[in-house]
């Protein structure tokens, strides 16, 4: 035996039990760290489908006031509140009430009560609903008892009119939430499947124990410690604490862990006596081998984060593809509605002027849809002549009816030359992320500036990758907090932020970045704190489009015929419908793959094409297409989808469809599409 080995050999064995031990502990404390993990993690989850649930509220009940601002039929409020309640389950509700007296309801089954009701001189509403139209600001308050029974919240938008002497009070638009059917539209009550228990409460004005709302526990009994998230509501600030129904602590270790540590101390020791009786060549082998397996240890640990960030990414992509596809459907309508009010309406009335102004800004919509396809597919980017005064124009417009009044938005729009090649949508996405960028560092105020300028940068003024030539340069200054000098070289890295937690996802900048560089562009920071930041764009200047580029106007091609629409959507059948109509045709409209098959077998000749939804419920289009192909060879088919162009439709369209069509599409595209596939043309 090796005296000079086994006093180190006994060292390594207690050594061992003190690390077991302290590992016991180290797992106790992961474990409740990952419960803590968990349940914030669940907070945050039900915190923002809440916020999300109240977001729908609100749009729900601002689309009604602005509806009402522009001089909205009855039919068409109750056609789109109707739309709205179906779309959004969480609201109980939508309320009309001209000068403070609910005139319109939506369902008026069970509510019949609240018509006629004077919210202004209401013991209950009275003053929240005056504080609306003095603030013009939505706010929301409750809990209150439901006429229908129940405690439910408010949600009141204040509505103004244009009349002959200016603007002036309309009323109040509404949205009523029944606390019920929000925790219940929001699954909050899944938390106690997953074995926590949740409650919702409210911080009160004059500060002081926040008003308990909901909670899971019977008796109003608080939570102890809970993992809390903030909620942000119009007027009101809710706090969502979850916790585990049997608290934060740690289970027992295992009997067996405490074997396992004796053995592997016992091994250890073991293995100590070893190497240290072996030659110095041994152990300097054992060492190098040790050094080895931690390195690939480490290897397999960054390869494990760089797949679990990749997965973050596909499922972001997913979701924006998702939220894009069902936006283009309701996209497809309002521009088909609007095409035909356009064609109906006198030249130069104000209809004409209304339909004009609804199309663009449904194309505009239509273009942040592509950039989310785009996004959640890698999609191409367009290459076309953008006027970026023009485009910076259109966002600042934007901007100045969003922004708080306390931000003043001054432009110096003097570059002689200011056309770029490039994608319209995502270089407005640049403008529009600086300017949230800057109006965020603004949180007091201050005077947003935006300006434009012609440089030439020769070989000695040419930095990070830009090539000598003339550019167009846009930049974009605020009187803000400004960057820390430690953060400059970081800011534009992905899901870096400066922001509070739930204000910002570091990718804003991160997005500028990208889409700067692939338009051939740069961009770069000046700042210094409390005085402000300039974020300056170079983009290269690309030739005025002249007079003999000009675009010739196409004719929209009319025919005659029976066309059969086959979508799930009844907005985009209903406005399709009307579409081809306009343009001569005879429309059939089906809901659905196994309803167009039907109709075709009753009826003895085929209709001269069909135009066929891709994304369906039951039988999707690549389904119908091949059974309608099996009985109708030859059937010309026009394939739409709310998707941009993939795999699926050019698979259709290597079997036999004739057109892709991307939603939303107006008239004069499906017509030149009809005309396309009725004459044997694929596109």
């Amino acid at each position: 035996m090796e005296r000079s080995a086994l006093v180190p050999a006994v060292a390594v064995f207690a050594g061992v039990l003190v690390a077991g031990a302290s590992l016991d502990v180290f797992f106790l404390r992961l474990e409740v760290e990952g419960h803590q993990r968990t349940g914030t993690e669940l907070a945050q989850g039900s915190a923002l489908a809440i916020e999300q649930e109240f977001a729908r509220s609100l749009a729900s009940a601002s689309a009604l006031g602005a509806m009402v601002e522009v001089g909205a039929t009855d039919s068409q409020l109750d056609g789109v509140a109707t739309r709205m309640l179906a779309l959004n389950g969480g609201t109980a509700n939508l309320q009309l009430a001209r000068d403070g007296v609910i005139s319109h309801l939506w369902p008026v089954r069970g509510n019949e009560r609240a018509l006629g009701l004077d919210l202004f001189n209401h013991a209950l509403h009275g003053g929240y609903s005056r504080q609306v139209l003095e603030t013009r600001r939505p706010l929301l308050y409750g809990p209150f008892e439901l006429i229908q029974g129940g405690a439910g919240f408010a949600l009141r938008v204040p509505v103004f009119v244009a009349g002959a002497g200016g603007e002036r009070s309309w009323g109040l638009a509404s949205a009523i939430v029944r606390l019920q059917g929000l925790l219940e539209h929001t699954r909050i009550t899944r938390l106690l499947e997953a074995g926590y228990d949740y409650e919702i409460s409210r911080e009160l004005p004059g500060g002081g124990h926040p008003e308990l709302l909901a909670s899971s526990r019977t008796g109003g009994t608080r939570l102890e410690e809970p993992a809390t998230d903030s909620i942000e509501l119009p007027g009101q600030v809710w706090i969502l604490g979850v916790a585990p129904r049997g608290g934060w602590k740690p289970s027992s270790s295992p009997v067996v862990f405490h074997v396992g540590v004796l053995l592997i101390s016992l091994l250890a020791a073991l293995l100590a006596y070893r190497i240290l009786s072996l030659p110095e060549t041994l152990r300097r082998e054992v060492a190098a081998r040790t050094a080895e397996l931690e390195e690939a240890h480490r290897e397999q640990r960054r390869a494990e984060e760089a797949q679990r960030h990749s997965q973050k990414l596909e499922a972001i992509g997913l979701l924006a593809g998702g939220v894009a596809h069902d936006f283009n459907n309701l996209l497809a309508g309002i521009l088909g509605y609007a095409d035909l009010l356009a064609t109906e309406a006198k030249p130069g009335s104000i209809g004409e002027e209304a339909a004009q102004t609804i199309s663009q800004a449904a194309l505009r919509g239509a273009q942040l849809t592509r950039q989310l396809l785009a996004f959640a597919r890698n999609g191409p980017q367009q290459q076309i002549d953008v006027d970026l005064h023009a485009l910076v124009g259109e966002v600042t417009t934007l901007l100045a009816r969003t922004l708080d009044k306390s931000v003043r938005i001054e432009s110096h729009l003097d570059a002689p030359r200011h056309h770029v090649r490039g994608d319209p949508g995502q270089l407005q996405q640049v403008v529009l992320n600086l300017a949230v960028n800057a109006r965020d560092a603004m949180p007091e105020g201050g005077l947003l500036t935006l300006a434009s300028a012609v440089e030439d940068l020769d070989e000695e003024s040419v930095t990070r990758g830009l090539v000598p030539g003339r550019y167009l340069v846009l930049s974009v200054t605020d009187t803000g907090v400004g960057i820390p000098k430690e953060h400059l070289d970081r800011i534009f890295e992905p899901f870096f932020t400066t922001k509070g937690e739930g204000h910002g996802t570091g990718l804003g900048l991160a997005t500028v970045y990208g889409i700067v560089k692939g338009h051939h562009g740069s961009v770069r920071v000046y700042s210094e704190e409390r005085v402000g930041s300039r974020f300056v764009v170079y983009l290269p200047l690309h030739d005025e489009p002249g007079a003999a580029r000009a675009e010739q106007i196409e004719t929209v091609p009319h025919g005659t015929g029976v066309v059969l629409v086959v979508d799930d959507e009844e907005l985009v059948r209903r406005s399709a419908g009307r579409m081809l109509a306009s343009l001569g045709y005879e429309p059939v409209l089906v809901s659905g793959g196994q309803e167009a098959l039907d109709w075709l077998a009753a009826r003895p000749a085929a209709p001269i094409a069909v135009v066929l939804d891709l994304v369906m419920p039951d039988m999707d289009g690549q389904a119908c297409f091949r059974q309608l192909q099996a009985r109708h060879p030859g059937l010309p088919v026009v394939v739409t989808s709310g998707f941009a162009r993939n795999s699926g439709a050019q698979r259709l369209l290597d079997e036999g469809a004739r057109v892709f069509v991307q939603k939303p599409y107006r008239t004069a595209e499906l017509a030149r599409a009809l005309a396309a596939a009725i004459g044997g043309v694929k596109r």
